[in-house]
């Protein structure tokens, strides 16, 4: 279905909740015991109105589940603005700066959202908050990728789709799909409305659907299957597979056709005890740059295990791995610099 106004995407997600519930509870990629609890407290955005939902962005952050928290960046952003703080001592604009060090200005996150003003702190002419730098850092290891044209990208988890959007308006895929429950489809497929009005958008309704060209194609998890036979440059996942069980990892490793992968993820996510250790599976699976003797040096005396934070691109063939400097890689978690 092409959409054409928000309250499309209203029925069309109201629709689809129907359909898994009733012909699709038993598939693969049912929602894992803590997203079951999540999507329950998501669905309020669902009765909002129409002029409400084109701020859906100020409603992201609720309970962390789809983005960061952006009260402390207001606030910071408004002690600022009456000189009660000096922005040389923002620490959302010094990780800004050091996560962009070194990297080509094209490649710079900047808040996109119509509310941008209200929501982050300005420098050197971006919109700087939370989410901005949780993009930031997984752009800047995207950035290895410069010298290709990624036609078409992949996310599966997308949250509000706020990296998804950002990935679209710096590398310009002729396409960008995400898979998610159609309950965060939602709010994705509402925000990346709001700020592209200009951009063609599609959700995937049944197995029989063709994906067209559109620039946008949002799938719920329970119809992937449509994408078995579209293949896709480059498939990221971000703080997503380690909130999943074991055999839905599996699921759409083995049923989606793409060349290469990005991961973002903890070994797991610590409420989640539907998979071991999400990271053994992937390095385990793939040629990977890094490669595990990297983690395996910088995790050594590392105790917490499960929050254990691996960033990496996989592929089957090593010809399509970037070449990179590891030590130089954005987001690890026991990283005090970048």
């Amino acid at each position: 279905m092409i959409v054409k106004d928000i309250n499309d995407i209203k029925e069309v997600i109201k629709d689809l909740i129907q359909i898994r519930n009733a012909s699709y509870s038993d598939h693969v990629t049912k929602p894992s015991k803590i997203w079951s609890q999540w999507l329950s407290m998501l669905s309020f955005v669902t009765e909002l109105s129409e002029d409400s939902l084109e701020k859906i962005r100020l409603h992201t952050g609720f309970g962390f589940f789809l983005g960061s928290n952006w009260s402390t960046c207001y606030y910071e952003k408004n002690e600022i603005e009456i000189g009660l703080k000096n922005s040389g001592d923002s620490k959302y604009i010094n990780d800004y700066i050091q996560l962009t060090k070194g990297i080509p200005e094209k490649f710079h996150c900047s808040e996109i959202d119509k509310n941008r003003e209200l929501i982050s702190i300005q420098y050197n002419g971006k919109y700087i908050n939370e989410d901005v730098l949780r993009f930031q850092s997984t752009i800047s290891n995207l950035s290895n990728l410069k010298e290709r044209k990624i036609k078409r990208y992949l996310e599966i988890g997308a949250g509000y789709g706020g990296l998804c959007n950002q990935f679209s308006k710096i590398f310009r895929p002729e396409q960008s799909i995400v898979i998610d429950h159609p309950e965060v489809l939602f709010w994705s497929a509402v925000y990346t409305f709001v700020n592209n009005p200009t951009a063609s958008i599609e959700i995937v309704t049944s197995e029989d659907t063709i994906i067209s060209e559109s620039d946008f194609v949002f799938v719920p998890a329970f119809l992937t299957d449509v994408l078995k036979d579209e293949k896709v440059d480059l498939l990221v996942n971000e703080n997503s597979f380690c909130e999943m069980m074991e055999e839905q990892v599996e699921y759409y490793l083995k049923t989606l056709s793409y060349g290469l992968l990005y991961s973002n993820n903890r070994n797991r996510q610590f409420m989640n005890f539907e998979i071991a250790n999400l990271n053994d599976i992937l390095l385990s699976s793939f040629n990977t740059t890094p490669s595990s003797s990297f983690y395996k040096t910088i995790y050594n005396a590392h105790t917490s295990e499960h929050n254990l934070k691996y960033c990496f691109f996989a592929a089957k063939d090593t010809m399509l791995l970037p070449s990179i400097i590891p030590e130089k890689l954005c987001g690890l978690s026991v990283r005090e610099s970048f």
